[in-house]
């Protein structure tokens, strides 16, 4: 009953992977998807109208179904995504040029998780390609484009053996998703929400860009990606609909 009045619910109910467990987000699907039926038919008991940001994973499978099976607003349910993995991927980039973060720009998109895939084409430091980092930024060694996507899928991994857990990072992709709702920054973030037909995708949940506002989601936006990029969006789409089909509802 608490939530009734809410502005915003954050969801980090269930269990999530631990150390000495396969680590794939993927495995928690079925366990997390009764913890979100649970939640869902709960927050409704009182409201249908708080803004619900949800964080447990496999973040797309769930906000896919809290998006589409409980008749809930679908524009104020929004996934964490790939926020966290495109504030890693600008940050690996601008520590190995030595440049703020703030000047990169690019995205990682589709799933959180293995199938995730990054705009390459779209790939800037302060209007400069990734093709030409090298030309004018000094590094110690040439940019590899699979060493930067790898260390971006792997470092949350690497995080949880290390200390037993992940937070830090989370936490702050949640303030940053709450600022641009509270103060209605209008802000392009890469969310995970159900696609509609964008990008020749629908039936599942991946994040693109979003127009962040104070009622959610705003805007979803098709940018330009090329035929490579945009075959492997699809291919991530296809996989979370792979998972999802075998689910129990």
């Amino acid at each position: 009953s608490d939530c009734a009045d809410a502005g915003i619910i954050v969801m980090t109910a269930g269990p999530s992977v631990k150390p000495g467990e396969i680590m794939d987000r993927i495995g928690l699907a079925q366990v997390n998807l009764r913890v979100m039926k649970d939640v869902m038919n709960k927050i409704k008991a009182y409201t249908n109208d708080v803004i619900i940001i949800i964080v447990s994973n496999p973040v797309d499978l769930l906000t896919y179904y809290a998006q589409n099976y409980f008749d809930y607003p679908k524009e104020k349910i929004i996934g964490t995504g790939t926020l966290l993995d495109t504030a890693r991927f600008r940050r690996i980039i601008g520590n190995k040029y030595f440049v703020d973060t703030k000047n990169v720009h690019g995205y990682i998109l589709g799933e959180h998780g293995g199938t995730a895939m990054a705009t390459w084409s779209l790939t800037n430091i302060a209007g400069i390609p990734y093709s030409d980092f090298d030309k004018h930024f000094k590094a110690e060694t040439p940019f590899d484009k699979e060493a930067v996507i790898n260390e971006v899928k792997t470092v949350g991994f690497e995080i949880l053996q290390s200390k037993g857990f992940t937070n830090f990072g989370v936490a702050k992709s949640v303030e940053r998703i709450i600022k641009a709702i509270h103060t209605n920054e209008l802000s392009v973030l890469p969310v995970s929400t159900s696609m509609e037909g964008e990008y020749g995708i629908q039936d599942i949940a991946i994040s693109v860009p979003c127009i962040m506002s104070n009622e959610g989601i705003k805007q979803k936006l098709e940018i330009n990606l090329t035929e490579e990029e945009l075959g492997q969006l699809r291919a991530s789409a296809e996989y979370l609909k792979g998972i999802f089909e075998k689910l129990e509802k």
